[in-house]
């Protein structure tokens, strides 16, 4: 299903398809990317190793080189304070793009039942209920999303595909002259709107 950029709270990129889908890609680093570290803007503080993870997971969204780093720091710091709903979302994305859904969905599935707004995790976990055959709870997911952000595109988008494929062409089609409605110049919507006619 079509990615966006859905942020949160934290600032953090969920549905950034640059995180790797396998363990071999988090291991590759660059020449001369093992000397970088991220350290306090303000020299005079210290970083506690949430915040840390925190913000290596941020900026391993762009940078490959701290891939590894971000997942290990937000996996003890996880198993250090499991209620931590922020440390769980991102470590959720990351087992979601290492091929882990059974992980990920553990991990988005306790930050939606806490009743955070969280819209990305809304949508991320609707696309593994999704893909493991589970549409009808997909559905509920992405429309718990759109009452949050109802420009969400993506939402918007992966329902109308979920409806479509559920045998519901009307509700499919109404979802995507939705998204139109919000995001007039998607290409994605048009076209699958253009091939729902």
């Amino acid at each position: 299903m079509p990615k966006s950029a859905v942020k949160d709270a934290e600032h953090a990129v969920y549905t950034d398809h640059s995180i790797p889908r396998n363990a071999a890609t988090l291991s590759k680093e660059t020449p001369g990317s093992a000397l970088r570290e991220l350290v306090p803007f303000w020299r005079a503080t210290t970083a506690d190793s949430r915040d840390l993870a925190l913000a290596y997971a941020t900026a391993a969204l762009t940078e490959p080189s701290m891939r590894r780093r971000a997942f290990e720091l937000l996996r003890t710091a996880e198993a250090r304070d499991p209620s931590d709903l922020a440390i769980a979302a991102q470590l959720a994305q990351f087992h979601d793009r290492l091929g882990q859904p059974a992980e990920a969905m553990k991990l988005y599935e306790r930050v939606v039942a806490a009743g955070t707004p969280n819209t990305a995790a809304l949508i991320n976990l609707g696309t593994l209920y999704a893909q493991s055959g589970r549409p009808g709870d997909a559905i509920v997911l992405w429309q718990s999303a759109l009452v949050r952000n109802p420009a969400s595109t993506q939402a918007r988008i992966n329902m109308a595909v979920a409806q479509i494929r559920q045998g519901d062409r009307q509700a499919g089609i109404a979802s995507l002259r939705a998204a139109l409605s919000w995001d007039p110049d998607s290409p994605v919507v048009a076209k699958l709107l253009s091939d729902s006619h």
